[in-house]
């Protein structure tokens, strides 16, 4: 294990860690471990993640890509990490990891929380246009009420013109 020493001195990189782990497997020296871990920890997560998600299949253009149909004839990285982690991660870090990053329920589980907030957002600017909707129609059933309430005073008023004009005509036409 002196070599991996030597080794683990020169790698920088997660993706250089992991197929040296995949060549000569994980060391659980506590040294190595904490240099495994520095290089774990200055990688990037995106590194991560990629080497997380590399199961060795590809695109219909050969490219790498985990929900990818075809063989590519290549060693994915996802197994060989996911040891490295094991050894050197407390294991809810290593199921957190995998969660929100591997697992396709987790991946589906997030599109089902994005699905179901829009949902939510449609359900709420339905909701305000329902009652803008209703505050509109009792504004307007008021204006016909109190218009209603108009006509039939002015109609009261005809009527009682009417009655005067009627009065009026009788009372002349008999004089």
């Amino acid at each position: 294990m002196e070599g991996l020493k030597t080794k683990l001195e020169q790698i920088e990189t997660a993706t250089e860690l992991v197929q040296l782990v995949s060549w000569q497997g994980v060391s659980t020296k506590q040294e190595d471990i904490c240099k495994m871990q520095d290089i774990i920890g200055h990688s990037t997560l995106d590194e991560l993640i990629k080497l997380a998600n590399d199961n060795g299949r590809c695109d219909a253009n050969g490219n790498p890509d985990p929900d990818g149909t075809w063989c590519c004839g290549r060693r994915g990285t996802r197994q060989d990490f996911y040891h490295l982690l094991s050894v050197i991660w407390n294991w809810e870090d290593l199921i957190r990891f995998w969660n929100e990053h591997t697992d396709p329920g987790y991946k589906e589980l997030r599109e089902l929380r994005e699905h179901s907030k829009d949902m939510e957002e449609q359900i709420n600017r339905a909701a305000q246009e329902k009652a803008t909707s209703r505050d509109m129609y009792n504004h307007q059933a008021e204006r016909a009420h109190n218009a209603e309430k108009k006509v039939e005073e002015l109609e009261a008023e005809i009527l009682k013109l009417k009655a005067k004009l009627y009065d009026m005509m009788t009372n002349n036409g008999a004089a």
